[in-house]
């Protein structure tokens, strides 16, 4: 993580503006399948057989198929001609406040590059979530769903974006990659009302502007046991690893300072339903085999098991991830997958992937 994050006083207002200590409205979720909306690259036969799949186990979503180009990284005339087809995709069929959730797959472009202005680099996914908005794309946006207490729904002027992806390792031929496959059908049948355990990795060599981080993990780990549930808080110099059953995870990753040998990776096993965030720059810059090792990567997390992942295609900041307390926090009250992760998200138009089923809520 670069050294020029903002400020930590900042930071800390932050933290404590949105303590996860609220009380949540009793609102009930909305689960309906028919609020999805699924993109698929009609250029990218991973993307059909991914997006065909994930149809198949959820019927009732819907689908728009965008003609895009086939490369993680594009321009942002790319994208713009990519919102332009599903805002014209969303009005034409009248869906537009009717679909909640729109969910992308490998095939369609991760990450918009810079196009020579001021932090005008973003995740793909980051800005579909602002489809039909007006902002300016120099900057982060303010997410108006941070810290909410209720169920999603388009009051809050945005779309709740999440992606199926993962290695393209396809073992049995059938088109599919294993890892998004596997993802997929975790997703959709997470064990319910899990037992197991939450581990929540502390570097304690991370002091001044980066103690907020360290500050988010104890946060969760406290609300967590306070409300009966198996929590690990690791606060020594050790990178934790070969840790069984999770159900929530969060670390530092290849930024903890006791972790510095590629490929970076925990080692640990999950249950289906969980959940992990990393402190990581660019751990979603690409979801290829082979992609190098300068940090750790959100596809190492999908290939040992998690459910759902959040992660930044360049660089967020610290204050920009996703924060731990607030995800586990929603979660663990029977929030979904994709509402959890964005409720813990402070920014829009910006660097964050979410990764999973949209509608996976095993404490529901």
């Amino acid at each position: 993580m670069k050294n020029y994050i903002l400020s930590f006083l900042v930071v800390v207002f932050i933290f404590i503006g949105c303590s996860s200590k609220k009380k949540h409205s009793t609102i009930t979720p909305f689960q309906d399948e028919r609020r999805i909306l699924v993109i698929i690259n009609s250029n990218s036969t991973l993307s059909q057989t991914i997006g065909n799949y994930y149809l198949r186990r959820r019927p009732s979503a819907r689908v728009c198929h965008i003609f895009a180009p086939t490369s993680e990284e594009i321009t942002r005339a790319d994208f713009n001609d990519i919102k332009t087809q599903i805002e014209n995709f969303l009005t034409n069929s009248g869906l537009k406040d009717e679909i909640y959730y729109i969910v992308t797959t490998s095939g369609v472009p991760l990450k918009i590059a810079s196009s020579g202005g001021s932090e005008d680099y973003a995740s793909v996914d980051s800005e579909i979530a602002l489809l039909f908005n007006s902002y300016n794309i120099n900057g982060k946006v303010p997410n108006p769903y941070y810290c909410a207490n209720s169920h999603f729904d388009r009051r809050f002027n945005i779309y709740l974006v999440t992606r199926l992806t993962g290695y393209e390792t396809d073992s049995d031929g059938d088109g599919i990659p294993d890892d998004v496959k596997n993802l997929i059908d975790r997703g959709l049948s997470p064990v319910r009302r899990p037992k197991g355990l939450f581990l929540f990795d502390v570097d304690p060599t991370k002091t001044g502007g980066y103690q907020v981080g360290n500050d988010w993990l104890y946060n969760a780990s406290s609300l967590l046991a306070q409300r009966g549930y198996n929590v690990m808080l690791d606060t020594t110099n050790t990178f934790v690893t070969n840790q069984k059953n999770l159900i929530g995870y969060a670390s530092w990753g290849s930024n903890d300072s006791n972790n510095t040998t590629p490929p970076y990776r925990s080692y640990h096993t999950y249950l289906a339903g969980a959940l992990a965030v990393t402190y990581v720059s660019t751990n979603a810059r690409s979801f290829l085999v082979g992609t190098p090792y300068g940090q750790c990567l959100v596809a190492d997390l999908i290939k040992e098991g998690v459910t759902g992942a959040a992660g930044n295609t360049y660089e967020p900041y610290l204050d920009a991830c996703c924060h731990p307390d607030i995800l586990f926090d929603r979660y663990t009250n029977g929030f979904n997958l994709a509402e959890s992760y964005y409720i813990a998200m402070p920014y829009l138009s910006w660097q964050t992937v979410v990764v999973g089923d949209p509608l996976c809520a095993p404490y529901r």
